[in-house]
């Protein structure tokens, strides 16, 4: 910027072309917070599926080697687990199980309970001036018997969403 300056100020350069490398630079900036911001996204992103917070240097690209082939299995597993594809693949295992879970209540009876205490001060009553309490408890059981396959239905949807997620 300072040598664009320098160089309209001794008569090189017009005030356009001027106007045109203060945008340029102006862009360039721009383009730079644009990225650093897309970059913070992504790490957000990145976290939120492999659901623990990520320090600068845990991030790298693996760079395969013939070293690395050469080692035995048990001394390459440990390095498989901490590859972020993985993490997120058994993320998505462990809430798929969840949700199958949940569909297979469906099946299962539903106990509600309900409660109301209430309590009335009435000093011009004529049968029973003073405080009246009141207590209310309700127990509601619901035992599914047909849904029309619904229930059954939902459980299957998940049961196959959960093994799709399954790592090959």
């Amino acid at each position: 910027m300072e040598a664009t300056r320098y160089r309209y100020k001794v008569g090189e350069l017009t005030v356009t072309e001027q106007s045109r490398a203060i945008s340029r630079h102006a862009t360039s900036y721009a383009n730079l917070i644009d990225a650093k911001n897309k970059v913070n996204i992504a790490l957000a992103r990145l976290e939120e599926v492999v659901g623990s917070t990520l320090d600068d240097q845990e991030i790298s690209v693996p760079n395969p080697t013939q070293e690395l082939f050469d080692l035995p299995l048990e001394e390459v597993l440990p390095l498989l687990e901490k590859r972020f594809d993985v993490m997120a693949a058994r993320n998505r295992v462990d809430e798929a199980e969840k949700n199958l879970g949940a569909k297979k209540a469906g099946h299962y009876p539903t106990i509600n309970i309900n409660s109301d205490v209430s309590r009335t001060w009435d000093q011009d009553s004529t049968s029973k001036p003073g405080v009246n309490d009141s207590v209310a408890i309700e127990l509601e059981v619901s035992l599914p018997i047909y849904s029309g396959g619904a229930t059954e239905s939902k459980r299957t949807q998940a049961k196959f969403e959960r093994d799709g997620n399954r790592p090959v």
